[in-house]
């Protein structure tokens, strides 16, 4: 998916602009995420909450995917679906 300027919107990125703590993939993220790519940009947003805030991992995954229709990739490390709010946490225990 591409956003309207044509940028991938397939990339989790941390939002630094408005100070939410989460992670989008709207592909609105500066030029210099993009060019430093390896760096900034991630697969899914776990990974991307996991490195930038891990300190509030768990609400940055939450809001981040909120409104979302997303299911985490299976390498996603310790992640734990929780079907009835259809949000996703990490480092729980097993359902």
């Amino acid at each position: 998916c591409t956003n309207a300027e044509g940028v991938s919107q397939d990339y989790w990125y941390p939002d630094w602009t408005s100070g939410s703590g989460v992670c989008l993939n709207d592909g609105n993220q500066p030029d210099y995420m993009n060019a430093d790519g390896q760096y900034w940009l991630f697969k899914d947003p776990y990974q991307c909450c996991q490195k930038y805030f891990g300190w509030n991992q768990d609400s940055c995954i939450s809001i981040s995917i909120q409104g979302l229709d997303y299911l985490p990739p299976q390498s996603s490390p310790n992640v734990v679906l929780n079907y009835s709010c259809r949000l996703c946490f990490s480092n729980c225990p097993q359902i």
